[in-house]
């Protein structure tokens, strides 16, 4: 009898827990819903008021509309922004972009594919990108990343990524202010659509090398497409805090 009394206490006990845990997984479920409303909302209301976006792509275009090249593939490319955005600049014969949404172009080649399984032959671009990409890919995948861009890109080709600042003032996901700060585990409560973490500066830079690219320049970029952006560069806020950074290498 006692016996049976204590399985009993103890499969209450676990239904308890149980039952608890359940409840507290879904107050954080609705608490990151709420958050994520006001977020997006905000993205949208930047966007629309100011054409952040726009101004964004156009602004990180600028940073490779001088090079010369005679094939581009942009990696994340989205909708393709970056790669209308430096078509009439460019003498590239063929601009291709890969991104796991469908995307119907006519002004570059938009292939479906995951970045770190490329669908292309060995040294097919003279010229790869990966702007606003390397942080939603998964840790345990980088390493795959950078070695497909090192597959497809031929001997002395060029290899541009962006990524944002972790410590700038407002982090560029979630805008959280000083959310970089915390640990990766935390960026994947706040921000779940698709985002792991942002790398550091450093890390990137030493994976490229490990990988066969030799870092010949790194600038800092502002944030001149956010409201009072060109205000805030007035100050020299970005010259001691950039929001990001261009890292530019070549295949060694």
């Amino acid at each position: 009898m006692e016996l049976a009394s204590k399985h009993i206490f103890s499969i209450l006990l676990k239904a308890s827990r149980c039952n608890t845990f359940s409840k507290q997984r879904e107050m954080n479920s609705k608490t990151y819903n709420t958050y994520n409303r006001i977020r997006a909302y905000l993205f949208q209301l930047l966007n629309a008021k100011f054409g952040t976006e726009k101004e964004r792509i156009g602004y990180f275009s600028s940073f490779i509309s001088n090079h010369d090249f005679d094939s581009i593939l942009d990696l994340g490319c989205g909708r393709g922004s970056l790669l209308d955005a430096i078509t009439e600049s460019t003498k590239s014969k063929l601009l291709v972009g890969v991104d796991l949404i469908k995307n119907q172009q006519d002004l570059y080649q938009h292939v479906v594919a995951d970045a770190t399984r490329l669908p292309f032959k060995n040294d097919a671009f003279s010229f790869v990108t990966a702007f606003s990409l390397i942080e939603h890919i998964p840790k345990e995948k980088r390493k795959m990343f950078y070695k497909e861009a090192r597959r497809v890109i031929r001997k002395g080709g060029r290899f541009v990524v962006q990524l944002p600042n972790r410590y700038f003032i407002v982090e560029s996901h979630t805008y959280l202010p000083f959310f970089g700060f915390l640990s990766s585990s935390m960026h994947l409560f706040a921000y779940r659509g698709g985002y792991v973490a942002v790398p550091s500066l450093k890390s990137v830079i030493r994976s490229l090398k490990e990988y066969g690219f030799w870092t010949y320049d790194v600038k800092k970029y502002e944030g001149i497409f956010l409201p009072f952006g060109s205000f805030l560069s007035k100050l020299g806020l970005y010259h001691f805090l950039p929001m990001g950074y261009i890292v530019y290498t070549q295949v060694s």
